[in-house]
């Protein structure tokens, strides 16, 4: 059995084994309360699994499945959120006379004053009130430093379903198809079966290559390094885009007679061992914010200027998990953050100084992953996560590709993951 194989029966164990409760809880007791600050009121609840919970009853209210105020078929709310306030109040402020009460199933039955009834079950009320711990990182994605990847994540063409390369793709950051008819056409059929197309201003799905620049009828030619056989360093693509691109694909119809070798690198590994390392530079970079844009003049009256405000090179969330890596020296706009004051110039120099750490972990041959394209093996990129980067070639190359969107592609994905994990994909 491979190793792969071997993952995916652990997965799909793990995802089980998080499906199905272990036992059912209940409530076993209530108290009200008013919250201190905004006097609002509350209950306090005990339950026999031995978690408790300080539940607002603005928010019992608001997130009741009753059919006066959910449509299940939807999936929606039915109310907005003026007058909840005044919607939230019970028909006494006494547990007692049982407008609050534990109902026979161990969750809660409320009675409210305008004569609605909610119920929950404690197993609800844990669910969706309770603030839980996020996942290990480990969990969510296998960090991989280049020299010591032996086996790279692939399937057969033969052998593809969305399963399997959902599951790759999270842990690894990058998949590779292989038996896929070496077409633009074939390449995009697989990408549509995917996920959906980010079209962009250059274009939904694109052929080019190192003679695009002779601006052939079919090939577009953008002021762009890709569309030369120079080499180029490690970047995400689209940082110069309010909603940067998610994937990226490329699939090489013509290799170069020499040279013209994809790298990559997990950023997400390189930032943790940059907070490892030089802890005030990472939070330098997850903190400060920069600017970057894309600028041509291609003299045919559709000028473009691309411009993105205030993003962090490393971005986290809430719990320090990573969900963007803004990496691109290329595309960075002029730091506009300077003033008379020399807390800014400071700043400015602690950026720089944080940006050249991070960017000698990036650089460093042994993280870097290094691969040949060849005709026939698409490869799937993960934009937020992945630094990508190409090597000088000669003669000509051919290439095609496309951005895929990132929220339709997770929107099909989270069915495939373990369910404590789906909503920290984005």
């Amino acid at each position: 059995m491979s190793k792969f194989s071997l993952f995916y029966r652990k997965l799909a164990t793990l995802a089980q084994s998080r499906a199905i409760p272990q036992r059912i809880a209940r409530v076993s007791t209530i108290k009200r309360e008013i919250l201190p600050k905004s006097g609002q009121p509350s209950i306090f609840l005990e339950f026999d699994s031995g978690e408790n919970l300080c539940v607002p009853l603005i928010w019992l209210r608001d997130h009741c499945r009753a059919e006066h105020s959910f449509n299940h078929s939807t999936h929606q709310r039915k109310h907005d959120c003026i007058g909840i306030f005044t919607r939230s109040l019970t028909k006494t402020e006494k547990l007692e006379n049982e407008s609050i009460q534990i109902n026979p199933t161990g969750g809660l039955t409320i009675n409210w004053a305008d004569g609605l009834k909610s119920n929950f079950s404690a197993e609800e009320l844990i669910k969706w009130a309770m603030r839980k711990p996020a996942p290990p990182s480990a969990q969510l994605h296998t960090w991989w430093i280049g020299k010591k990847m032996q086996d790279l994540p692939r399937i057969e063409l033969s052998q593809f379903s969305m399963d399997k390369f959902v599951n790759l793709f999270c842990r690894f950051g990058f998949v590779m198809i292989d038996g896929v008819p070496a077409t633009a056409e074939e390449t995009e059929a697989l990408c549509r079966r995917v996920g959906i197309i980010h079209d962009t201003f250059f274009g939904a799905f694109w052929v080019f290559s190192n003679k695009s620049q002779e601006r052939s009828e079919t090939e577009e030619f953008h002021e762009d390094t890709a569309y030369t056989s120079e080499g180029i360093g490690p970047h995400t693509d689209g940082t110069y885009f309010q909603q940067s691109p998610g994937i990226q694909v490329f699939h090489c119809l013509q290799p170069a007679t020499s040279g013209g070798e994809t790298i990559l690198l997990d950023a997400f590994a390189a930032a943790d061992y940059l907070k490892e390392i030089d802890a005030q530079a990472h939070k330098t970079l997850t903190t400060q914010k920069i600017d970057h844009h894309y600028l041509e003049s291609n003299n045919r009256g559709n000028d473009i200027y691309s411009y993105t405000r205030e993003y962090p090179v490393i971005e986290t969330d809430s719990n320090g998990i990573y969900r963007q890596i803004r990496f691109n020296p290329y595309d960075r706009a002029p730091m506009q953050s300077l003033s008379e004051s020399i807390d800014d110039a400071e700043k400015v120099v602690d950026f720089y100084k944080a940006y050249e750490s991070y960017s000698r972990i990036i650089l460093d041959k042994d993280r870097q992953l290094k691969v040949m394209l060849n005709p026939g093996t698409v490869i799937f990129i993960d934009n937020f996560r992945l630094l990508h980067a190409r090597t000088e070639f000669q003669g000509d190359r051919t290439l095609c590709g496309t951005y895929m969107s990132r929220d339709d592609f997770f929107a099909r994905a989270r069915p495939f993951l373990p369910i404590n994990h789906r909503a920290y994909y984005a």
